[in-house]
């Protein structure tokens, strides 16, 4: 065997120049065409010669032809996140999606590919994060004593949904962030929801079941916030929560005040998700409360959000004929899924139960070969979805303030604080760390 894999290498290092260099450019992934320059000189002799054509294709070929040109939308609107948008501009891209896209013939420049590997790199982390946690949600609900799989691999289909899913959401963020008071509110409302139509069925749920995911993630990060706000009052010691204050906003902040709970917190959330994966990453992994407050960003009440755009999708739906050639994508049909979820319907994609209970687990990412190896089709959407569900509502948790007024009353029960009042209605600070 190693004979023959000598012979093999052997006759690789003898073709001609001009057959290495097509091999170099079929590479699919970085990793691969890394390893082969490092292992062979006559390889790498080539690529440098065609560096940039060769880094070009092998990125190309890495991201698949059906996320590239999203990818590269992404790519051209992030260099300018946080400036201001022209609306017509945004409204002609979204009329004519997907067809507005870049087109992906042709080389794309060292810096460009270098680019896109790197944030394409930050894309697989969640995905990674993604197939792991979601596939073990739907094992433990189907099959609670077979164990998690160790088969958490995406396959081609697999993959290329789970990232065009990220990209999407990535483009809305960019597309439909947070409006300077100068802008038409109804006017971007109307023009997410039209975005958000423009993609195909299968390629909206999986958009819904990644904006779930990342969701889920921002909640964590909200209650620890919430629980080093607690921490941190505690330790000043006995004392009227709404005084000594050394807040790190303003006097008009209302985060966390009982009058704007829980819609508040719910749409500060939903605005999170249009920061961009670059800006929740670092959210994620805050391993401190002085990290966390300052990653809390802007508290402010978001005009615009995907909830408000997909209620107008679903209004829309409701006299509009179900589009059954938007039930097949990749060589892969999503129809078998759609039907066993939806019926012959479309997807009720603004907040349900059902919804929620299916797309927590991601059942529109995951190929025929692994939902029937699951089993999922021999049971019924409703069992699945209960069985799944997480409410992510905060009108169950008890708002900061309250539990701040309860910690002042506690302590003047103990006889530790005397003679306060409590505050008048209106806005209260949000935030006592010190500075």
């Amino acid at each position: 065997m190693a004979d023959s894999d000598t012979k093999t290498s052997n006759s690789l290092e003898l073709l001609p120049p001009e057959l290495q260099y097509r091999i170099l450019q079929n590479i699919a992934d970085p990793k691969t065409l890394l390893s082969l320059i490092r292992a062979s000189p006559r390889y790498l002799q080539v690529f440098r010669q065609r560096r940039n054509i060769i880094i070009s294709q092998v990125i190309c070929n890495y991201i698949s032809p059906g996320v590239l040109p999203v990818a590269l939308e992404v790519l051209a609107r992030r260099r300018f996140r946080g400036q201001g948008l022209d609306r017509a501009e945004v409204g002609t891209f979204v009329e004519g999606f997907p067809d507005t896209l870049p087109e992906t013939e042709g080389e794309i420049s060292f810096e460009t590919s270098l680019e896109l590997l790197s944030f394409h790199n930050l894309v697989e982390e969640f995905m990674e994060e993604f197939a792991i946690e979601r596939l073990a949600i739907i094992t433990q609900q189907l099959h609670p004593k077979r164990g998690l799989s160790d088969d958490t691999s995406l396959t081609r289909t697999e993959n290329i949904r789970l990232s065009r899913a990220f990209y999407h959401l990535e483009l809305y963020g960019l597309l439909f962030s947070p409006l300077p008071s100068t802008q038409d509110v109804s006017t971007v409302t109307d023009q997410s929801a039209a975005f958000l139509k423009s993609i195909t069925e299968g390629q909206l749920e999986s958009l819904l079941c990644v904006r779930l995911f990342l969701v889920e993630r921002v909640t964590i990060f909200l209650d620890q916030v919430e629980e080093d706000f607690m921490e941190d009052l505690v330790s000043l010691g006995p004392h009227p929560f709404h005084q000594n204050l050394s807040s790190r906003w303003e006097d008009s902040d209302w985060f966390f005040a009982e009058d704007m709970h829980p819609v508040l917190q719910e749409a500060w959330r939903e605005h999170c998700l249009t920061r961009g994966l670059s800006a929740l990453k670092p959210m994620f992994n805050a391993a401190s409360a002085e990290a966390r407050c300052d990653l809390v960003g802007d508290t402010s009440f978001p005009e615009t959000t995907i909830e408000k755009a997909l209620s107008l999708v679903d209004d829309q739906r409701k006299s509009e004929p179900w589009p059954r050639s938007h039930t097949v994508d990749d060589s892969d049909s999503w129809a078998k899924t759609l039907s066993w979820a939806w019926g012959n319907k479309y997807p009720h994609v603004s907040n349900s139960e059902r919804g929620g209970g299916i797309r927590r687990w991601g059942y529109i990412i995951w190929d025929q070969h692994r939902l029937e190896s699951l089993g999922v089709y021999k049971f019924s959407t409703w069992e699945v979805s209960k069985g799944c569900l997480l409410d992510l509502g905060r009108s169950h948790r008890k708002c900061v303030q309250d539990r701040a007024r309860e910690q002042s009353e506690a302590w003047e029960k103990e006889g530790l604080l005397d003679d306060w009042k409590d505050e008048p209605k209106g806005p209260w600070h949000a935030y006592y760390l010190e500075e």
